[in-house]
């Protein structure tokens, strides 16, 4: 059997917007997300040109773009400081339930650190436990408060 290729974060800059763009849309179609795509290079643009505002990263494994994550920054007194959520994490289909998951989650968890970050967040369908599994290997655990959501921008749309 052959060894299994590490996936490494490479950090996405300004010009890779347009790189990023179609993973974005593949992540949104699976996770039923409907933003529209005229406002996300916009948004995607602020974030990548704002490091206090996160930081996105394309997934490699053998070299090979197999995904991305983003991370977006806050600050919390209950974590004593900065969190972070995990707003994206996608790895296309083929590159799953190998690993790579898992070492691509842990490789963002100490990017997260670099930016002194306290706490990770992300928020996952209970019924996709794929997902819900590479989590808990992690160590993420269930929050005990269920998250909330208003939607202040009338042209996003809410989900019920």
């Amino acid at each position: 059997m052959l060894p299994m290729p590490l996936s490494t974060l490479r950090r996405v800059l300004p010009d890779d917007i347009q790189q990023l763009l179609p993973l974005i849309s593949e992540f949104n179609q699976a996770e039923q997300i409907d933003t529209p795509p005229a406002r996300i290079a916009p948004a995607l643009e602020t974030l990548l040109r704002d490091p206090s505002l996160g930081v996105a990263w394309f997934i490699h494994v053998g070299g090979v773009c197999a995904g991305y994550a983003v991370l977006t920054f806050g600050y919390d007194l209950e974590y004593a400081g900065r969190v972070a959520w995990v707003t994206d994490f996608y790895l296309r289909e083929k590159y799953r339930e190998r690993g790579m998951g898992t070492q691509a989650l842990a490789a963002l968890e100490e990017e997260a650190r670099r930016f002194d970050v306290n706490a990770l967040h992300l928020m996952v369908f209970r019924h996709n436990h794929r997902a819900v599994k590479v989590y808990t290997k992690r160590g993420f655990v269930l929050n005990p408060r269920e998250a909330m959501l208003k939607l202040l921008d009338e042209g996003l749309k809410a989900k019920e």
